[in-house]
């Protein structure tokens, strides 16, 4: 049988690998862990009253990109 020390150490060591895998599933899940890829989106409005190159692009109240470039565009 087992001693009981190891199996104390077994299963300790099982718990820390499953909540590190956890942390590094949810991390890369929600974007937290930053892999320094990024990708531009453009988007057409009638009016960018108050809104200025620089300006930080929120979703819900996270900050998730900035305003690099206004282009006025004649369709309006």
């Amino acid at each position: 049988m087992i001693n009981r020390n190891t199996t104390e150490i077994l299963i300790g060591a099982v718990v820390i690998i499953t909540a590190v895998w956890f942390l590094i599933y949810a991390g890369n899940r929600a974007n937290v862990v930053s892999t320094g890829d990024s990708y531009s989106l453009s988007a057409d409005f009638r009016s960018v009253e108050g809104i200025s190159v620089g300006t930080d692009v929120k979703l819900a109240g996270v900050k998730v990109g900035t305003v690099e470039t206004l282009n006025l565009n004649s369709v309006y």
